[in-house]
């Protein structure tokens, strides 16, 4: 079990790192001056600069999550949703026939000398990664184990209905 809360303890720290660096890079971005953040988002038809405002505060109230008391499962729940609106907006991307590489991030892509159509691989990498590692640990973690502990108890079966509800 030692090893699971290592794993747990170091996944949510790289992840909040990680919405830390991109919610930085967004921000950064939006005040900058390209004329794509001027243009009409792909999928939401409103302007690119406020897409990413919205897209930045949103990581940023999840990094806060992760930083929180909160219990792990909330927090697993938390990235678990953002990294699959991510997904679900890049599909949504995908699907209209949309470029998925934003010019408006040219600026902050160049600051560390990456090209915008490998920083879109890298952020698919991090978006699937994210996805994958908090299901991974939602279902470890709490539906795993807690088979196994009804399994060593011997109660695997279903509990009994409420008087006067019909199974």
């Amino acid at each position: 079990m030692e090893l699971k809360n290592k794993l747990y303890r170091g996944f949510v720290s790289l992840a909040g790192l990680v919405l830390i660096v991109t919610c930085l890079a967004k921000l950064v971005s939006v005040f900058g001056y390209a004329e794509a953040l001027t243009l009409p988002d792909a999928l939401f038809g409103w302007q690119t600069r406020w897409v990413m405002v919205l897209s930045a505060l949103t990581e940023a109230c999840v990094v806060g999550l992760l930083m929180s008391r909160a219990a792990p499962l909330t927090k697993l729940s938390g990235l678990l949703w953002l990294s699959l609106n991510f997904a679900s907006y890049r599909f949504s991307l995908w699907l209209i026939g949309a470029s998925t590489a934003c010019p408006c991030m040219g600026s902050t892509y160049g600051l560390i000398g990456v090209g915008a159509a490998t920083m879109e691989h890298i952020m698919a990498g991090i978006v699937l990664v994210l996805v994958a590692g908090s299901s991974y640990l939602i279902r470890h973690l709490y539906f795993v184990r807690d088979s196994r502990i009804r399994a060593a108890r011997g109660t695997n079966a279903k509990p009994p209905a409420k008087a006067g509800v019909r199974a």
